[in-house]
Parts: structure tokens; C-alpha cells; sequence
């Protein structure tokens, strides 16, 4: 594996602004966190309520009616006894707990107002009175001050179907799929699992799952028919490319170093400053996991099934493959994101390259296509120490990773129609 840290400008195509990007530092990291915890309401509102507290009660208003005596008198050690600071302590735990009350009462009722589906089935342009409503209400709702994860602790949670409706849908998707004698034989084969104790058994032990998470399907369906998957995943959509239908350059290095700083500058919008504005349909706040799931993830092969892990922040490079060879090329000076021209410069040195692949390098790729206990099998018994662990790593650990194609590819916008 090549090694390049490179430094030197070049004239890009595009002058990209790298100036705003900041990696993640913890104290933006949960500073955010505390800010989605607690939306629509923000740290200033919290700061607001104490302050108004203090000043109603020093100017012996009482607004606790007697719940910051009692907290000065109860939460503290007898031997500090009554004075200022116990008193401001008392104050402040009081205001806290009103403003946290408030809080959560209004994240429960935004959360049940985002319940309302009937703008989905009114036609389009004469929506219902009621659809009026919420879409004001979705409008009051955008003039808070968001991040990109704001919405996430207010979705409401997916609900759980009764036994009677999961068995009629099961029933209906088969009407067209079995013949008048399979439907009754489906038919009655549904009505003894609902007369049995065993039906009730189970859905009894669905809702607590569904009480215990906020959407009871996602971790089954990820596991089952994700994970233990031990088919190849050669058609799996991973892969991401710039443009198709409008052209920039012939060059590919400065299109996949454009490419390299866009990503980083998506990241920083979606994951570490959370500035962009939350994904919503027409309005109407959406789930945004998938953007969590898709950052830093790695799929690690196992025998019977597979299992995500999250890769940490420390990573400052791009995995390359070229003409058989695979380099760790970095992308930071320090702190600093590299222009999209310096990036180029080192990507057109690995294309103008002729290097001498290592004995099986180029062929690496070919592992992950293929079965997945068998790929599991050959990574614990070839990739589980030394050089080759440390590339293997280097790849999977990388920001992005870049292939460079030696043979031409074009586009062929029929060759979809068949």
C-alpha cells in the first residue's frame, strides 16, 4: 500500500470553500445532543426561567408555593444549613425541574399532533379542515430554531397493528398470489392461529417491544434481512459517483477530489455541526437515522450473520485503488481540509504512477464479493494480524473510498430500458 501526504496547489475546477468545515469536538457534539434533547425549547429559554424564578422569589412573590423551601430544607445536609447559597441552589433546581416539566409536555404533544395522517388521503388541492390545521401547526413548528436531528425525539412512534389487522393484511396481500382452495386453506389456518393461546402469547410480547423502543421493526428487519444475508452483496447500491448528465471535466482526478471535499463538507452540514435543515416531506418532519446509520459505519462479515460496527472519528485519510494498487492518501494538515487542488494533485500522481502490485493486492476487493461466511472465514485467518490487518484496516477505516478505473466508462442511458 502506498503512502502520500501531499501539500502542493493546483488550479482546481471548482473553487469549493473548505474554510467552514470543523471536525467534530466533543464539547459540539454534546452541546448538540443537548440541544435536540430538549427541542422545540432551547438553552437560553432554560436560563430565561431561572432567572425569572429568582426575581419572583427574592421579591418574596412565591411562585413554587412553598417548593423551594422545602428543597432547601430537604435536599441539603443539616450542617450547611439555611443561607444564600443553599437558597440560589434551591432556586435553580426548582426553576429546572418547571422548565424540564414544560419541556417534555410540549415534546409529548408535538409528538402526538405528528399522529395526523389524513393530509396524506385528502385530494390534491382541497385539503380537510382538519389538514388546515396541522399544516399551521407544521408551519409554527418550522419557525423554531432546528438542527438537522431536532425532529428525531418528537417522531411519534411506529404503531402496532392488533392481531385481528395483521392477520386480515396478511390475508389480503395472498388473496392475489394463491388460487380459491389455497386462499380458504391460508384462510383457516389463520382463524386456528388466532384461536390459539399462542397468537395472544406473541403479541403480548410484540408490544413490549414496542414500548421499549420507537420503532419495534428496525432492529428485527436490519438483523434478519440484512445481516444474516449470506448471499453476496455484489448488487448492493454502495457505490456513489458525481454527475451522470452534466460534465465537468475529463480530468478524474480533480472530479474525484471535488468529490472527496464535497462529502467532507456534507458531513460536517449533517453530522458534526448540524446545520442543514431537517429532512421533512412538504413540511412534515421525517426520520433522519438513516444518515446516522450511513456515517462511519462498517459491515463486518461473520458466519451466520453479520453485524454493524461504528468507526471513530480519528480517520484523516481516503482509501485509493489504482492500476492494481491500493494507497492511504491523507487529506488534512492538521485540522485543516486540504483543498479539492491539493487532493487532485496527489490523486493525479497515484493515476500517472507506475507501480508494481503486491502479490494478491489487486485482487482484494474480490473477497467482499462473494459469499459472506466465506469472506468472514478468510478475514479471521488471513486479515486478523500484521500487514495484512493494518491494510485491510487502513480501507475499511477510510473517509471515502476511491476507485480509479483503467478502462473507459460510459453512460448508456438505454441500457436501462432493458
Amino acid at each position: 500500500m502506498g503512502y502520500f501526504t501531499n501539500k502542493v496547489t493546483q488550479q482546481p475546477i471548482h473553487k469549493l470553500s473548505v474554510a467552514d468545515y470543523r471536525p467534530q469536538d466533543w464539547t459540539d457534539y454534546h452541546y448538540n445532543r443537548f440541544r435536540n434533547k430538549v427541542w422545540p425549547l432551547s438553552a437560553h429559554s432554560l436560563l430565561c426561567t431561572i432567572g425569572v424564578i429568582s426575581f419572583l422569589h427574592f421579591e418574596a412573590v412565591n411562585p413554587s408555593f412553598g417548593a423551594i423551601d422545602y428543597i432547601q430544607e430537604n435536599f441539603f445536609p443539616p450542617i450547611v444549613g439555611r443561607n444564600i447559597v443553599t437558597l440560589a441552589l434551591s432556586v435553580v433546581l426548582f426553576a429546572v425541574f418547571v422548565w424540564f416539566v414544560f419541556d417534555q409536555t410540549l415534546r409529548y404533544l408535538i409528538s402526538f399532533a405528528l399522529r395526523y395522517k389524513g393530509w396524506v388521503y385528502d385530494p390534491v388541492g382541497r385539503p380537510s379542515v382538519a389538514t388546515r390545521i396541522y399544516m399551521l401547526f407544521i408551519k409554527l413548528l418550522q419557525r423554531r430554531e432546528t438542527l438537522f436531528f431536532s425532529y428525531q425525539g418528537v417522531l411519534p412512534t411506529l404503531p402496532l397493528p392488533t392481531l385481528q389487522a395483521t392477520v386480515d393484511k396478511y390475508l389480503k396481500s395472498m388473496r392475489a398470489l394463491l388460487s380459491d382452495e389455497e386462499f380458504d386453506r391460508q384462510k383457516k389456518l389463520a382463524d386456528d392461529f388466532l384461536s390459539k393461546g399462542t397468537a395472544t402469547s406473541l403479541q403480548m410480547r410484540l408490544h413490549v417491544k414496542w414500548l421499549s423502543s420507537k420503532n419495534y421493526v428496525t432492529d428485527w428487519w436490519k438483523e434478519i434481512v440484512y445481516m444474516r444475508h449470506r448471499g453476496s452483496l455484489i448488487k448492493t447500491n454502495m457505490a456513489g459517483v458525481d454527475v451522470i448528465f452534466r460534465r465537468t471535466t475529463h480530468l478524474p482526478a480533480a472530479r474525484a477530489a471535488n468529490l472527496v471535499v464535497c462529502n467532507r463538507m456534507f458531513e460536517n452540514e449533517i453530522i458534526h455541526q448540524q446545520t442543514m435543515k431537517p429532512v421533512t416531506a412538504g413540511g412534515v418532519p421525517l426520520c433522519a437515522m438513516q444518515y446516522q446509520d450511513f456515517h462511519r459505519t462498517l459491515r463486518v462479515p461473520g458466519v451466520e450473520t453479520d453485524h454493524m460496527i461504528k468507526l471513530d472519528e480519528t480517520a484523516r485519510h481516503v482509501a485509493v485503488y489504482c492500476k492494481g494498487c491500493w494507497y492511504k492518501v491523507n487529506i488534512f494538515a492538521g485540522d485543516r481540509l486540504l483543498k479539492a487542488s491539493e487532493i487532485e494533485r496527489a490523486f493525479q500522481m497515484i493515476i500517472d504512477s507506475k507501480p508494481d502490485p503486491s502479490p494478491g493486492e489487486e485482487h482484494l476487493s474480490a473477497l467482499t464479493g462473494g459469499e459472506r461466511a466465506v469472506w468472514a472465514k478468510i478475514r479471521s485467518e488471513e486479515f486478523s494480524s500484521g500487514l495484512n490487518k493494518d491494510a485491510l484496516d487502513a480501507i475499511e477505516s477510510a473517509l471515502d473510498v476511491i476507485w480509479f478505473d483503467e478502462e473507459f466508462r460510459n453512460y448508456d442511458e438505454t441500457a436501462l430500458l432493458h
